[in-house]
């Protein structure tokens, strides 16, 4: 395994990385109650599936 020094180049690609998670997440919420507001499960489709690639972001950037 090799060791490589973190550069500052790094850091901001995770803080960009972590903002998407919270961007999706966002996104999600509010799909989640166009959903319910209009009675419209296309909307519920969709904001399952921003929470589903949000999660795949949060995992992902738990790893590292």
């Amino acid at each position: 395994m090799k060791i490589r020094k973190i550069t500052t180049r790094d850091n901001k690609i995770k803080k960009v990385e972590s903002s998407n998670w919270i961007l999706f997440m966002t996104s999600s919420c509010l799909f989640s109650t166009l959903s319910v507001t209009l009675k419209n499960p296309l909307y519920g489709v969709v904001a399952v599936l921003f929470s589903i690639r949000a999660l795949t972001i949060a995992l992902k950037n738990n790893r590292k």
